[in-house]
């Protein structure tokens, strides 16, 4: 298409300024070579006679950009061939995103959305708007295909997210950027409507679902209550109450996956397909297998967390495993085995 080649040419020319701009803190001047390397650097497949071109169309429209091709006694002055450096006492000239940096924003906005602050998204969306159109117009450059070649799965059933209000994601966002107390109506886990005043601490997003961490009520610890449960949200302006040495990395890691979150030492019996699996992907860095027995089975220990993901996932190897510590868990998971072969 050829205006997107003319915008692409008009994008590149517009680098090429930025470049300038950019290297000339460090020099003088600033070679056609020096400009040739950081375009490439910047995934651009450009060659010589390509720079020479946008450099020339470049001095016709901006007469702020000023080349050092004044010959001296037959010899460049102070030794460049030819140099540029922006002159302008202004502001300088708006340029646009470069591979890596449209790239980098492509990504977040595909994988990290739902971690950024509704009050941020909306005042990305316009960068991310030219973040994709500058991907668009270098589909030439394989760097700019990268997004196109990468993708996360999952390994579990694939959830559709619930739907939480507008209204409430930007009252949640920004009280707790703001570090104060919200009132929402929310319907807790048995269907029962009530009003809480809830003081946030931070945000957790497991799978689909997005849970606000806060402290309620005059509860020394904090708890999940997930958004699309809250009917709706208001800032109240008034401080929150903190938890002392709160992390929400921390929490997330002992209460995640729910379940107790404590430590234990998890000890089964694995066989089969189960056994590559544990070799190639561990449960932790210290897990141990042992050799297999004469009836293929080995012995598998690991320190872990107690969690519902714990539970579920020695529920899915069913016929490739079996638990002997804790106690606890080798009995529900027996338990729930026989159940489902009733």
């Amino acid at each position: 298409m050829p205006d997107q080649k003319v915008q692409a040419t008009f994008q590149r020319r517009l680098q090429i300024l930025e470049a300038i701009q950019r290297l000339s803190r460090t020099r003088s001047w600033v070679k056609q070579a020096d400009i040739l390397n950081d375009l490439r650097g910047q995934g651009h497949a450009i060659e010589k006679q390509h720079v020479l071109r946008d450099l020339r169309a470049l001095q016709d429209t901006f007469t702020q950009l000023e080349c050092n091709d004044n010959p001296r006694d037959g010899l460049p002055t102070k030794g460049v061939a030819y140099g540029y450096r922006w002159v302008a006492k202004d502001a300088p000239p708006e340029t646009g995103l470069s591979i890596p940096e449209a790239l980098s924003l492509v990504m977040v906005e595909r994988y990290l959305s739902e971690a950024l602050p509704a009050t941020l998204t909306r005042a990305l969306e316009g960068l991310l708007a030219t973040a994709r159109h500058t991907l668009d117009l270098q589909k030439k450059n394989p760097e700019a295909r990268w997004a196109d070649k990468i993708c996360v799965v999952q390994p579990t059933q694939p959830l559709l997210p619930p739907k939480i209000a507008d209204d409430v994601i930007n009252v949640v966002h920004e009280a707790l950027l703001k570090e104060e107390q919200i009132e929402v109506d929310y319907r807790n886990w048995g269907g029962k409507k009530e009003t809480l005043t809830l003081h946030p601490l931070g945000l957790m997003q497991r799978g689909p679902a997005t849970y606000l961490i806060a402290l309620c009520f005059g509860y020394a610890d904090p708890r999940p209550y997930p958004l699309h449960r809250m009917a709706s949200a208001k800032r109240l302006h008034v401080d929150a109450r903190k938890k002392e040495g709160f992390d929400i990395n921390d929490y997330a890691d002992e209460q995640g996956h729910f379940g107790s979150g404590k430590m234990i030492t998890f000890k089964a019996r694995v066989r089969g397909h189960l056994i590559r699996i544990l070799e190639e992907t561990k449960l932790e860095a210290k897990q141990t297998l042992s050799k297999p027995d004469a009836e293929g089975w080995c012995l598998l220990t690991a320190r872990v967390r107690d969690t519902w993901q714990l539970k579920w996932w020695v529920l899915a190897q069913e016929k490739s495993i079996e638990v002997i510590q804790p106690a606890a868990l080798r009995v529900r998971t027996t338990e729930q085995t026989i159940e489902s072969r009733a």
